[in-house]
Protein backbone atom coordinates (compact mmCIF):
# COMPACT_ATOMS: atom_id res chain seq x y z
CA UNK A 1 0.00 0.00 0.00
CA UNK A 2 2.95 2.14 0.81
CA UNK A 3 4.47 1.40 -2.13
CA UNK A 4 1.33 2.66 -4.33
CA UNK A 5 1.21 5.71 -2.25
CA UNK A 6 5.37 6.22 -2.80
CA UNK A 7 4.40 5.57 -6.40
CA UNK A 8 1.73 7.80 -7.11
CA UNK A 9 3.28 10.85 -5.82
CA UNK A 10 6.55 10.67 -8.16
CA UNK A 11 4.07 10.29 -10.55
CA UNK A 12 2.23 13.70 -9.73
CA UNK A 13 5.73 15.15 -9.51
CA UNK A 14 6.98 14.41 -12.65
CA UNK A 15 3.62 15.39 -14.00
CA UNK A 16 3.91 18.72 -12.48
CA UNK A 17 7.26 18.89 -13.16
CA UNK A 18 6.44 18.14 -17.33
CA UNK A 19 3.66 20.66 -17.34
CA UNK A 20 5.68 23.73 -15.52
CA UNK A 21 8.76 23.10 -18.58
CA UNK A 22 5.96 23.06 -21.22
CA UNK A 23 4.48 26.18 -20.06
CA UNK A 24 8.04 27.76 -19.45
CA UNK A 25 8.74 26.79 -23.12
CA UNK A 26 5.44 27.89 -24.49
CA UNK A 27 6.34 31.73 -22.86
CA UNK A 28 9.90 32.12 -24.01
CA UNK A 29 8.14 31.18 -27.59
CA UNK A 30 5.83 33.56 -27.35
CA UNK A 31 8.58 35.90 -26.46
CA UNK A 32 10.25 34.83 -29.50
CA UNK A 33 7.74 35.43 -32.28
CA UNK A 34 7.19 38.82 -30.37
CA UNK A 35 10.30 40.11 -30.75
CA UNK A 36 10.62 38.89 -34.54
CA UNK A 37 7.53 40.43 -34.63
CA UNK A 38 8.85 43.94 -33.58
CA UNK A 39 12.13 43.28 -35.52
CA UNK A 40 9.75 43.26 -38.59
CA UNK A 41 8.20 46.56 -37.81
CA UNK A 42 11.49 47.94 -37.70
Amino acid sequence: MKKAVVIFIIFIGLLAGALAFSLKNKSEHQNQVTTIKNTAKD
